[in-house]
């Protein structure tokens, strides 16, 4: 094979690389999460974004994510996401058997807490 054909063939994978970093941080439209629903203008329910989506929260103004899911690695990873973004992120679990009457009592004072900000409440 000729050389300058060999060396081009070694460099693709590296001329391309930002190319695909940038596809995989694309940003997916907040309506594209599933259940998407805005209640108001500072208050949002949802089933639980991915990351795609986590840009597109900031970008919508949303100042703290509310978790009623389940703790799994997808909110960990949620939650490291969102205070990148220098977004809140509560996880208020409500279990298999729905939530007890604490639990509607800490995320009553939770959202109280959060008057005047932007306001994701999500499930899994």
């Amino acid at each position: 094979m000729h050389r300058s054909l060999r060396s081009l063939l070694i460099l693709i994978p590296v001329l391309l690389a930002p190319m695909l970093v940038v596809a995989q941080e694309s940003n997916a439209p907040v309506e594209s999460i599933m259940n998407w629903h805005p209640i108001n203008d500072q208050l949002y329910t949802a089933g639980q974004p991915g990351m795609q989506h986590m840009s597109a929260l900031k970008a919508l103004g949303i100042d703290t994510i509310i978790s009623l899911a389940t703790p799994s690695g997808a909110n960990l990873e949620e939650a490291n996401r969102a205070a990148e973004l220098g977004m809140s992120f509560v996880s208020i679990p409500f279990g298999d058997d729905g939530p007890t009457p604490d639990d509607v009592e800490w995320f009553s004072s939770v959202l109280q807490a959060q008057e005047g900000k932007n306001v994701l409440v999500h499930c899994n």
